[in-house]
């Protein structure tokens, strides 16, 4: 891992923990369904990495944006 990522890796996990703690007491789902969210989440915010831009907006909104869209998409 390059140094330079390591604001957006930081705030990839941050997103994708609080998205599935959101998911999980909303939808009340098991641990299972919170795992499966998590691990899609942080799939998605991997392969999305590329597309960020800083100079657009911060790591925290783009990767709250992302996350909150898998999420409604697995729910």
């Amino acid at each position: 891992m390059n140094a330079s990522n390591e604001p957006y890796f930081q705030a990839a996990v941050n997103a994708a923990k609080t998205r599935t703690y959101r998911a999980a007491v909303s939808a009340g789902l098991r641990h299972a369904d919170r795992d499966d969210l998590y691990q899609e989440i942080i799939l998605d915010l991997l392969q999305r990495a590329p597309q960020f831009d800083p100079a657009k907006g911060s790591e925290g909104t783009f990767t709250g944006m992302v996350s909150q869209n898998r999420t409604a998409d697995f729910l």
